[in-house]
């Protein structure tokens, strides 16, 4: 998590410069060399961080092709809320109220449990009387007299 982190919080600073210029250029994201035979791929971390922009939609391509990028509509207001470091924190603070209220339903879910027994008994009781009462209430209307 922690080199995922860095890659977001690159795009955090590089794509900054999207709202002071409104356009940027990437070339390509992988350079690949042959030296001795061998294919070395280098990966640029600023590469990686603009094209995780372009991923999730707050970065397009002018042309296609062309390697020039704009911000989106839906970047800029992304970038001035926080970009990816406020993402993180409303995603760790979301994940802090979603483990408390876990345990506040495991929490209920004993209480329940516990006092299961006494709510089946009154709703049998309340059951039984109603029962009771409209035969009683039938009896009553026919005109059947108990002594």
């Amino acid at each position: 998590m922690s080199n995922e982190f860095n890659i977001f919080k690159l795009a955090d600073e590089h794509s900054k410069k999207f709202l002071s210029s409104g356009f940027i250029y990437i070339p390509d994201l992988l350079k690949s060399t042959n030296e001795q035979g061998v294919l070395y791929v280098e990966i640029d971390p600023y590469k990686i961080a603009l094209t995780q922009l372009f991923v999730d939609g707050y970065i397009k391509e002018i042309t296609p092709n062309c390697g020039k990028f704009h911000l989106t509509g839906e970047g800029r207001a992304f970038i001035l809320r926080g970009g990816y470091a406020k993402k993180f924190e409303d995603e760790e603070e979301y994940k802090k109220i979603s483990s408390e209220k876990v345990k506040i339903d495991l929490l209920n879910a004993k209480r329940i449990y516990k006092n299961y027994w006494l709510t089946k008994l009154v709703a049998w009781v309340g059951a039984i009387s109603g029962i009771l009462a409209l035969a009683l209430t039938l009896l009553k209307l026919l005109g059947i007299k108990l002594n």
